[in-house]
Order: C-alpha cells, then sequence, then structure tokens
C-alpha cells in the first residue's frame, strides 16, 4: 500500500523567488545557499548564431498557439495537515518560466487573478474543466503543456496514478487519474507528418509518478460512442504518439518527491525552471537551440542526483520518460542556435508544378496541398507511409480552330468546342524513397528534400 502524504519536507534556509535567485533570508549565505550553488553553476555557452534561413523549426512554432495549465494542489479541504506550502510557489514559478516562453494561460484564466490552479480553486471539477479546455484549444498545430505538482497515490490497480484535488480525500480512488486525463486528451486533433512535435507535453511532479508509465507496452486506446477507454493494463498506461509524458520520480513503492531544501519549492520543479532558462546552456546538449525530453531528462537526472548526493533533497529522485518520447521537441528558443543537432530529424519537402498543370500533395497524415506552381511542407525524416501526387492539364477556355471550309462572316476564328475533362493521374510513392535520393520527377512534377 503507497503512503498518502508522500511529500517530506525539510525547511531550510531562504525561498525561491519568481526568477529562481539564490538568495538566504537575512542576506547571509546559509551552507544550503552554498551547496545550491555547488550544482546550479551555470555551464559555458557556446558561440550562439542565427539559424539558418529558412528556420523550418522557427516556423512551426510561430505558426502555433501555444498554452499552458499549471495545477499546484496545496491545500486539501478534508486534510488541511496535507497541505504544502510550497507546492503553490512550485506552480506559480513553473507558470511564470512557461509564459516567458509562450505559453499561454488557458482563456478560462482570463478574469483570474492567477493563471493556474491552486489553493480554493484546485478542485476536482475546476481541473477537469481546465483539462477539457485545453482538448478544445489544441487545434491543428497548437501544443499545450499541463504541469501537476501535489500529492500522487498509487490506485488499487498499482498500474495507474491517482492526482489529488483540493476538495476529495487523498486516496488512491480518489481525485482524478492520469489515464482519464489522457483519455480526454486524445479525443483532440492530432497532427502526424511531424511526429518530434508534440500535441500535449504532461509533466507530473508528484510521488510515484513514473509508476503510471512503467515500460513501453502494446496496450491500445479503443473508442467508442465518443468515449475512449483503455483495453487492457500492461505494465503502465498507454498515451499517445503526440502526448509525451515526463515524471518526477520512477516506479514502485518508495519513489517520492521531494522539497528541495533552501528554495521552497519541488526539487523537480526547481531544476525542471531553470532548465528553460539560466541552465539552458546545460540542458540543450546539442547546442540547437531545441530542447528534447531526452535532454531535460538528462539534465533533471543529473541535477536530482547531485542535489541527493549534498543531502538537499530527502531521498532519491529519478525521473522518467517513455522511451519513444526520446526525441520530442518540447521548447524552442532561435537564440540559443550553435548547430544543427536534433534539427536534423526534420527535413524540407517541395513540390513544383509545371505551367498549366494543377498538382496537389497528400501527405502521410492525409492532409492535401494545391501546388500552382509551389507547395512545401516540413516532416520528419523517419515518417512512414507515401506521397500520393495527382495531376491534371488546366482548361483553356480560350482555345481556337481554323474551319477549312470557310470563315465566319467578318473573318477570324470560330471557338474551339469544350475540350472534354482532362485525365486525373496519379502517382503514390514511398517517402522513405524520396528523403533517400533527395528528388524525384513525374509528370513534369519535380520533388526536392533537403
Amino acid at each position: 500500500m503507497a503512503h498518502v502524504n508522500c511529500w517530506l519536507i525539510k525547511r531550510v534556509g531562504g525561498v525561491l523567488g519568481l526568477a529562481l535567485t539564490l538568495s538566504a533570508q537575512d542576506g547571509a549565505a546559509t551552507p544550503q545557499m552554498n551547496l545550491l550553488q555547488t550544482i546550479t553553476a551555470m555551464c559555458p555557452a557556446p558561440n550562439y548564431i542565427p539559424p539558418p534561413e529558412p528556420d523550418d523549426v522557427g516556423l512551426i512554432w510561430n505558426k502555433s498557439n501555444r498554452y499552458q495549465l499549471v495545477i499546484g494542489v496545496d491545500e486539501y479541504a478534508l486534510s488541511p495537515a496535507s497541505n504544502r506550502a510550497f507546492v503553490r510557489r512550485t506552480a506559480q514559478t513553473v507558470s511564470a518560466r512557461l509564459t516567458e516562453l509562450g505559453f499561454a494561460p488557458l482563456p478560462m484564466f482570463a478574469m483570474s487573478k492567477e493563471p493556474f490552479l491552486s489553493g480554493a480553486s484546485a478542485t476536482k471539477e475546476m481541473i477537469w474543466q481546465a483539462v477539457r479546455e485545453m482538448r478544445q484549444k489544441t487545434k491543428g498545430d497548437d501544443v499545450g503543456i499541463i504541469y501537476y505538482v501535489g500529492h500522487g497515490s498509487i490506485t488499487p490497480s498499482n498500474a495507474d496514478l491517482t492526482l489529488a484535488t483540493q476538495d476529495r480525500p487523498i486516496a488512491s480512488d480518489e481525485g482524478i487519474r492520469v489515464s482519464d486525463i489522457v483519455g480526454e486528451l486524445s479525443l483532440g486533433e492530432y497532427r502526424n507528418n511531424i511526429q518530434e512535435i508534440p500535441k500535449i507535453i504532461l509533466v507530473l511532479d508528484t510521488c510515484y509518478s513514473g509508476n503510471f508509465l512503467g515500460p513501453d507496452g502494446k496496450t491500445t486506446i479503443v473508442e467508442s460512442a465518443g468515449i475512449q477507454r483503455l483495453t487492457t493494463i500492461a505494465s503502465g498506461y498507454p498515451t499517445p504518439d503526440k502526448m509525451v509524458v515526463l515524471t518526477a520520480t520512477g516506479q514502485g513503492t518508495v519513489n517520492r518527491a521531494f522539497e528541495l531544501n533552501g528554495t521552497g519549492v519541488s526539487a523537480f520543479g526547481f531544476f525542471f525552471v531553470r532548465a528553460l532558462a539560466e541552465d539552458w546552456a546545460c540542458a540543450d546538449t546539442a547546442a540547437d537551440g531545441v530542447l528534447t525530453i531526452r535532454e531535460i531528462y538528462q539534465f533533471l537526472s543529473l541535477r536530482l542526483q547531485n542535489a541527493r548526493k549534498l543531502n538537499l533533497i530527502e531521498g532519491t529522485m529519478r525521473p522518467l520518460k517513455r522511451n519513444n518520447d526520446e526525441n520530442s521537441f518540447v521548447f524552442y528558443d532561435p537564440k540559443k542556435y550553435a548547430v544543427p543537432g536534433d534539427r536534423g530529424a526534420l527535413v524540407a519537402l517541395t513540390a513544383l508544378a509545371p505551367p498549366g498543370q494543377i498538382t496537389t500533395l497528400t501527405l502521410p497524415d492525409g492532409t492535401t496541398q494545391t501546388c500552382q506552381p509551389q507547395c512545401s511542407a516540413v516532416l520528419s525524416r523517419s515518417l512512414e507511409g507515401n506521397l500520393v501526387l495527382r495531376t491534371q492539364q488546366l482548361l483553356n477556355m480560350n482555345s481556337t480552330i481554323d474551319l477549312k471550309g470557310g470563315l465566319p462572316i467578318g473573318g477570324g476564328k470560330f471557338p474551339f468546342p469544350p475540350p472534354p475533362p482532362p485525365e486525373n493521374v496519379v502517382e503514390s510513392l514511398s517517402l522513405r524513397d524520396v528523403i533517400t535520393a533527395g528528388r524525384h520527377s513525374w509528370q513534369g512534377v519535380t520533388l526536392t528534400v533537403k
């Protein structure tokens, strides 16, 4: 049986501000502050330069709307002894940093004093309302991030995670199951052509959170009457390919999440936020301006390991991610570009049609573009599937013909009779073959890949 009150606290030293500056309460450095400075030493930044044009990653980033839903359940109406002040401060800090990176609060927060859920507002009903609005807002190219910090409990099935809410008991069969959140979000519209760009980023800063993932399994989600449900359980719940999940702890009943001594925020949240600004150069090991889940995971793992060695957290914390999420792009800063790095996972496909011809290009996910005379798309280099090309000659209604048996009165030419509709020519070809060759020609259409 998992412990209910999993957060362990040892309040020492100063409190962390929104800028994550390290300072002691009375201006004097404490031993904890000195230790924090040891593990937060900034890495030397490479020689950043403007990214090459066209900046494919930047184009994708700029045309998408980005939303945040930060939930910090710090108060419990039925269990006030479990209240944790640092949870709210963590939510506040995470939300502020996400705002700086262009992730806007959901519209439901427009009239709220704070752009995140905490205190009396973090009820089960309000959290569900926010999750549903996230699904509704992330259409097309849009991206959303959900960050939950608070109590987590293992469900009676031992394969799922329950997130505590302000108005329910902190128990394994109360609150909100993560699998239900995944099922709700999975009803949304997912894009498949760029596998590296997720639709939803789910971050769980709780005890036992790694139990939700488990080893990558083959469990599937099925839809019936507009509701998605899991068919089986096999060592953790499945998540859609366009959703990435990062947890603060690993698997098992002893994996807890802790406050970082001397900061007033959670250990995971402290380093997560620093990876997005102060420690970007440390986290972005590829130095390409893109932070992948793999890079954030490696950064957090090392920082939490060092924090444990220095006794800044009360126990070992090992974050967890899915193996197939490793290369997902989750944050981008064009001012932090030095080398191509992970950008090599994307390719730019261009189709050029000859004059007098209508050409449509259908991508592997079924989306279609009309090339008159040119169209283009950014795709994953590893994307499977076929490209479909359709061509038609344009009708020329001004065509004329000379009559040999005589000319119309007044001379000139008779109108040419309308021709039959032009033939629709179709070709289907492997995207992988086109990427490998770098170029393909067919019926006057030229495909190029860069």
